[in-house]
């Protein structure tokens, strides 16, 4: 087994090198260039493990209906999250051929900062809050939902 190393720091970013390191990273392969660059660029070797697969529904009745209801106005909040659940919005968003902007009125919530990424750059939303650490309590006090709203 390789000798490991923590130290020095890099000096673009004060992190300790992971020279030496194997790191298995979880992520689908497309879900993580990011960690990838990163382990690399910190001296790490990494391996692709990925340990999730997102399949569809069979039936996305409910799913298609909340969809268009949420385009149509009659949500208020939409709460992402996992990046993954991003990207099956956005493939049925897209198969329903609603406009993203029509979601543009929602408030969004989301969960880690992939999630708060992917839904800029695939629905084209702003998260309105995107807490650091997350805990159901924390989004639910600073949705701080009124009578009516949902």
């Amino acid at each position: 087994m390789p000798e490991t190393s923590l130290s020095p720091t890099s000096p673009a970013t004060g992190v300790p090198r992971l020279d030496g390191v194997r790191v298995a990273v979880t992520h689908a392969r497309e879900q993580a260039e990011q960690q990838t660059t990163l382990f690399e660029s910190l001296g790490a070797q990494v391996f692709h493990y990925p340990c999730i697969e997102i399949v569809e529904f069979e039936q996305n009745d409910e799913l298609d209906t909340a969809l268009r209801a949420a385009a149509s106005g009659k949500y208020d909040w939409l709460v992402l999250n996992d990046a993954d659940t991003v990207l099956v919005l956005a493939d049925r968003i897209k198969r329903l051929g609603i406009d993203p902007r029509s979601l543009a009125q929602l408030k969004v919530a989301t969960i880690s900062c992939m999630t708060e990424q992917y839904t800029q750059e695939l629905l084209g939303l702003q998260p309105a809050f995107s807490p650091e650490v997350y805990a159901p309590e924390i989004v639910a006090e600073a949705m701080r939902l009124e009578l009516g709203e949902r």
